[in-house]
C-alpha cells in the first residue's frame, strides 16, 4: 500500500510557480467617441506646430462625430489624443480604433495608435534617460504592422497585417499580452474583425506602459505630404470589442 503524504505548500510559492501571464489583472476599460464635440474623454492631447486636432460631424464610425488629425506640413507631424494606462509585464489588453484615411492621403510612414512610457523614461531629446519604449501599429507605404521599438531605435516588426484600405472606415484592433520574453508574449492584429496575424515574440521591454496614444501619433514628415485622417471609437478593453456590424 502506498502512503500519500500531504505537504503544505506556501501560497506565495504556488503563485510563484504560475506563469506571469496567467495572473492577469483587469485593465481599466474606456472608449473615446467624441460625441460631446470635444476631447473631454481623453487624458490629454497634443497638436504640434503644423497641425491641428478637431471634432468633425462630416463622418463618423459610431454615432455622429469623429476626431480629425490634420497635418499641414513642417518638421513634425503629431496630432494625437491619449489615455493614461498602467500596463505591466503580463498585462493582457485589447485596444483599437476606427480610422478613415482619404484616398489622396500619402503618408509614407505613420502611427495610428501607439503606446509608450515616455512619462517615466522620456524620448531622445529630453533630460530624462531617453530610453522610453514604444509599441503598437505602424503604417508604412500603406502596409499595417504591429511593431516594437524604443525612442531613437530601430523598429522591429512583429506582425504583418497587410494593406490599409483608403476612402472608408477601417476598424483596427490589437490584442497584446506584454512580455520581454519570447514565447510568453502575444501580439494579434485584427482588421475589421478578421485576424491578420499573430506573434509570440517579446513585445515590450518588461517595463510599465503609461500611455496609449491615437490619431496621427507620429508622421514621417520628410517623405509624407500634408493631409488629414479621421479617427473614432478609440478603445481599451479586457476582451475583443470588434467592429460595428
Amino acid at each position: 500500500m502506498r502512503l500519500l503524504l500531504k505537504v503544505a505548500i506556501p501560497l506565495a510559492l504556488v503563485l510563484a510557480l504560475v506563469p506571469v501571464f496567467e495572473r492577469r489583472t483587469p485593465v481599466a476599460e474606456s472608449a473615446m467617441g467624441f460625441e460631446t464635440g470635444d476631447f473631454s474623454e481623453a487624458s490629454s492631447l497634443q497638436a504640434k506646430a503644423g497641425g491641428s486636432l478637431t471634432v468633425t460631424g462630416e463622418r463618423a464610425y459610431e454615432g455622429s462625430k469623429s476626431a480629425r488629425a490634420t497635418w499641414s506640413g513642417g518638421s513634425t507631424g503629431a496630432q494625437r489624443v491619449w489615455k493614461d494606462t498602467n500596463w505591466n509585464n503580463g498585462s493582457d489588453v485589447w485596444y483599437g480604433m476606427a480610422v478613415y484615411v482619404p484616398s489622396n492621403t500619402d503618408y509614407c510612414y505613420w502611427n495610428p495608435i501607439r503606446w509608450d512610457n515616455y512619462d517615466l523614461y522620456g524620448g531622445v531629446d529630453d533630460n530624462k534617460p531617453g530610453e522610453g519604449d514604444v509599441g503598437g501599429l505602424t503604417v508604412e507605404q500603406n502596409r499595417i504592422s504591429i511593431m516594437k521599438n524604443h525612442y531613437g531605435g530601430e523598429e522591429q516588426k512583429l506582425v504583418d497585417g497587410g494593406t490599409l484600405a483608403k476612402g472608408r472606415w477601417t476598424w483596427l484592433e490589437l490584442h497584446q499580452r506584454f512580455s520581454d520574453r519570447d514565447g510568453e508574449a502575444l501580439s494579434e492584429l485584427y482588421v475589421d474583425g478578421q485576424k491578420r496575424g499573430a506573434s509570440t515574440k517579446a513585445n515590450s521591454a518588461g517595463r510599465q506602459i503609461t500611455d496609449l496614444r491615437a490619431g496621427a501619433v507620429a508622421i514621417a514628415s520628410k517623405c509624407s505630404t500634408p493631409s488629414a485622417i479621421d479617427f473614432d471609437r478609440v478603445s481599451i478593453s479586457n476582451s475583443q470589442r470588434g467592429p460595428l456590424r
